[in-house]
């Protein structure tokens, strides 16, 4: 995965495993392509749990 914090471009979001960690929990995934897959948007930095303006995939 990356060493540090990266920008890298999120093509959709869709409904998955709930994951929980430092006290928040979410099932809200993300595809990133440059990844090949999903992440937990919990481990993407913004507060929001759904990201604005990201369609469903």
């Amino acid at each position: 995965m990356f060493q540090d914090p990266t920008r890298e471009r999120v093509r959709g979001q869709t409904v998955g495993d709930t994951v929980t960690t430092a006290g928040r929990t979410d099932d809200a995934w993300s595809f990133v392509p440059v990844l090949g897959g999903h992440v937990s948007n919990i481990f993407i930095d913004h507060p929001a749990v759904w990201l604005p303006d990201v369609g469903e995939c």
